[in-house]
């Protein structure tokens, strides 16, 4: 989906009515990827309404500002557990608000299962030195204590020993010059 809006227009994308009943609070979420084009841009608002029609049925889900995105052009995970009991059928809405500029593309929206364990989010990796490197990745959402950062040389399956890692970040050090390396990050679950 694209998304243009500017001060005087937003767009709107309406899903189809979806029947959630069966299903308790916090049993579901909502993921999906967003980008934005410019630095500037980003604003979308997601909601859950009955009638995507009367805007007094839409009940906030996610209001996304331009410095929640991983980066400019880079395809962002966004995810939000439904933390409401829907008796009735309800739509998600997605919209990009008529308060500024912006474009904004949304892709791969599923509804699904809360997981008890998911994964690290935007793994990035920047201040690339010589032999050092930062890998840094947004929170797993669900379940995570701590996180194993692993590298290899790229094109090779030799990965290193797992280093355990509480935070969000780590920095990778002692690896050889010139060289270019794979680098995964996966949750520790209780």
């Amino acid at each position: 989906l694209y998304f243009y809006s500017t001060s005087a227009y937003y767009s709107k994308a309406i899903s189809p009515a979806l029947d959630l009943s069966a299903y308790a609070a916090g049993e579901l979420a909502l993921s999906f990827k967003a980008l934005k084009t410019s630095a500037a841009y980003g604003a979308l608002n997601v909601y859950a309404a009955t009638n995507p029609y009367d805007e007094s049925t839409y009940e906030m889900l996610k209001d996304i500002a331009s410095s929640d995105y991983a980066a400019t052009s880079i395809w962002t995970d966004f995810s939000v557990v439904l933390n409401n009991t829907y008796a009735q059928p309800i739509h998600l809405i997605f919209e990009a608000p008529a308060s500024v500029t912006s474009y904004v593309c949304v892709d791969d929206i599923l509804v699904d299962e809360t997981p008890d364990c998911s994964s690290p989010r935007n793994v990035m990796v920047s201040n690339i030195h010589g032999t050092s490197a930062q890998v840094q990745w947004d929170a797993a959402l669900f379940g995570a204590n701590s996180y194993d950062v692993e590298y290899c040389e790229a094109g090779t399956e030799s990965w290193s020993a797992p280093e355990t890692v509480d935070g969000t970040r780590y920095l990778l050090a002692g690896l050889d010059p010139l060289t270019a390396y794979d680098v995964r990050v996966s949750s520790n679950c209780a």
